[in-house]
């Protein structure tokens, strides 16, 4: 498909525009996901300001639970998506409900921000991440390009052993705000790499 003819949507870094290939998470399917996306300390204010939408069919992954992780879960989590979560820190893993309560839960009412666990869990590894339909990941780990590589390559080899989504249904998305995209999934087998934006 030329790429000349791909409809196009803001990147989640400043490196521009970048092609959005046609894939079931499309914009016009759930843009709600997309349209005016905070990031860092504004999802925090962003989120006392916009209101709690009803539940979605989304099923998103985070992989890097840190500040920015923990922004972006409670965004996703407020347009009414179901969030999975793995950290390295498997401490972090583990009270990832709870690290999410001390940071947001008092931007919500507690019926609100409940709602919103019932809808957030933390996975035990990668393959447990990605499986039961979590085909959608975003990559929120440090900033240094190895690491981020690593998490990539991990990530389209696990998909592609697992067999449980083609190509096609995968979205890959990095949360970088320095790293070219290109550079970061360079090692990301062929029928894959064009399924990643950042």
């Amino acid at each position: 498909e030329n790429a000349t003819n791909l409809p196009r949507i803001r990147s989640f870094g400043p490196i521009g525009m970048v092609p959005w290939p046609s894939f079931k998470f499309s914009i016009r399917r759930c843009p709600q996901l997309f349209v005016g996306w905070p990031s860092g300390s504004h999802a925090c204010h962003a989120a006392t300001q916009h209101k709690v939408h009803a539940s979605t069919e989304h099923k998103i992954a985070i992989i890097g639970f840190g500040s920015m992780g923990e922004a972006i879960s409670v965004e996703l989590l407020r347009r009414g998506c179901t969030v999975r979560v793995l950290d390295a820190c498997r401490l972090r893993t583990k009270s990832a409900r709870d690290i999410l309560r001390a940071a947001f839960g008092s931007h919500f009412s507690q019926s609100a921000f409940d709602g919103f666990l019932e809808r957030f869990s933390a996975a035990d590894d990668l393959e447990h991440l990605l499986s039961d339909g979590f085909h959608l990941v975003i990559e929120a780990v440090d900033e240094t390009l190895s690491v981020k590589q690593e998490v990539f390559q991990k990530v389209a080899a696990i998909f592609k052993q697992q067999k449980s989504a083609s190509p096609e249904d995968v979205l890959l998305c990095s949360n970088s705000m320095n790293l070219p995209i290109h550079t970061i999934v360079s090692g990301v087998e062929g029928e894959y790499r064009h399924r990643c934006i950042g």
